[in-house]
């Protein structure tokens, strides 16, 4: 599930806005870094995801974004430091037409991101670290139903209706009315000289829902607008020491576990963006998911990832862009064993 992005492109493994082009050269990353001081750093290209995140469920680690970032460290003391990410982002390589009565005009798709936080060192083995952000995306035409490059289908059931086919609504859910609130954080202390502990959440709000839900023509009365997203887990493992635990690299015979538990609403998130190994790259799932790893050497390791969820609101269908199993989803078991290897 994890390709990466052609030239040209901003995208995920298999999913629907974010395009993926077929080019006789492949890049997955191809970036200009310019630095003029110590605490801000500008990068133009393809580039990684430069926000802070504490898990995957807002932005996929595969997503490689393509325009501009600027990301800003600052310390405030030996002990407190300030942080800022800054993203202006083509989400297609294509414009989109956007009509508002007869008149219709076509403009680049774009995601304007906006991230800041702080990190405090308690102790010399304790610290915390916490970021609100906000992303806007540009394309916000909501003529018809329709909107944004390459809309993603919602299947949205009648009350009562869990069926995978039978009386589904199909509506439209592209990039329209998405402006995303999200609050996050984490602490990292050390629960012996050799095991630390990551204790993380976040918070995500849709604050233009109403309107997306409007956009989508839904005509089962009485549905919710559906626009949270949260989650809520710890990390234990295995560190040499407290500096080696809070950079989350691992070496030959480390151990860690990851377990969280989440909750996306139907119009909470971008479909297009969420992590494509949890519960199916699906909106409106609940459920718990535990992640382990043992490295095995410093660069191959043995991983496990089990994930149980199930339908979070009955009122909606389980949204995707495109995904492994066809029609909605009840109920989701994985159970996934594999091994990687860096080069």
């Amino acid at each position: 599930m994890g390709d990466g992005l052609g030239v040209g492109t901003l995208g995920t493994s298999d999913q629907g806005a974010f395009t993926k082009e077929k080019n006789g050269i492949y890049l997955k990353r191809a970036m200009f870094g310019y630095k003029p001081t110590d605490w801000l750093a500008v990068e133009a290209g393809l580039t990684k995801n430069p926000l802070y995140m504490v898990n995957a469920m807002v932005w996929d680690h595969d997503i490689v974004m393509q325009g501009l970032n600027e990301k800003l460290n600052y310390s405030l003391s030996d002990s407190t430091k300030l942080f800022g990410n800054f993203g202006q982002w083509i989400y297609s390589g294509k414009e989109v037409a956007s009509t508002n009565g007869t008149s219709t005009t076509t403009r680049q798709n774009m995601v304007l991101a906006f991230q800041a936080g702080v990190e405090q060192a308690f102790t010399d083995t304790v610290s915390g670290k916490a970021a609100i952000g906000f992303y806007n995306y540009t394309a916000n035409n909501t003529s018809n139903g329709t909107s944004g490059s390459s809309p993603s289908t919602a299947y949205i059931p009648t009350v009562g209706n869990t069926a995978s086919s039978a009386g589904e609504i199909a509506n439209k859910l592209g990039t329209n009315n998405l402006q995303l609130l999200d609050v996050l954080g984490e602490v990292n202390f050390m629960a012996t000289s050799n095991v630390g502990v990551r204790p993380y959440a976040e918070y995500v709000v849709n604050t233009d829902a109403s309107a997306r839900q409007a956009a989508a023509g839904t005509s089962v009365a009485g549905l919710a607008k559906d626009d949270t997203a949260w989650l809520v887990g710890v990390t234990v493992g295995s560190a040499n020491d407290y500096k080696s635990w809070k950079s989350k690299k691992m070496a030959k015979g480390d151990w860690n576990l990851n377990l969280w538990y989440q909750e996306t609403g139907v119009y909470a998130l971008d479909a297009n963006a969420v992590d494509t190994d949890i519960f199916d790259g699906r909106l409106n799932m609940k459920g718990t998911t535990l992640k382990a790893q043992y490295n095995i050497e410093d660069n191959v390791a043995f991983n496990f990832t089990g994930a149980w969820g199930s339908r979070n609101n009955a009122q909606y269908g389980t949204v995707t862009t495109k995904s492994d199993i066809a029609g909605n989803i009840d109920n989701y078991n994985l159970y996934q064993f594999d091994v990687t290897y860096k080069f």
